[in-house]
């Protein structure tokens, strides 16, 4: 797993590639808390180049995501329309409990956005 930080919209973007398994997991979370400590709105998990993640890796980022809240912030992953990585959010309910994007907006006014939690 390797993170690297950029800026998506002005928004600060981890680019997670590889795997995220237990050791990925340790990785990201302490990439996550360096982001964290200048207390953005938003944080974009862009997890379209991971190939694989485990529960390790989703608690990861649902632990992530349950901070944000807690301080009135958000976590928004953007997964891609199918793959591992999406399968596993639907499957786990993730995909309820997270922003998601099926793809980075670049600058465009579309809404690629999943619905909200328990929106119909």
């Amino acid at each position: 797993m390797f993170p690297r930080g950029q800026r998506l919209d002005g928004r600060p973007t981890l680019l997670v590639r590889g795997d995220l398994d237990i050791c990925g997991s340790i990785s990201l979370e302490a990439e996550l808390t360096l982001v964290e400590s200048a207390r953005p709105p938003v944080i974009v998990l862009d997890l379209r180049e991971l190939g694989f993640i485990d529960l390790h890796g989703l608690d990861a980022i649902l632990a992530a995501n349950e901070r944000a809240r807690s301080q009135g912030r958000r976590i928004v992953c953007v997964l891609g329309v199918n793959g591992p990585v999406r399968r596993l959010f639907d499957l786990a309910g993730a995909a309820d409990e997270i922003e998601i994007l099926d793809r980075a907006r670049h600058g465009d006014d579309s809404d690629d956005q999943a619905p909200a939690p328990g929106a119909a």
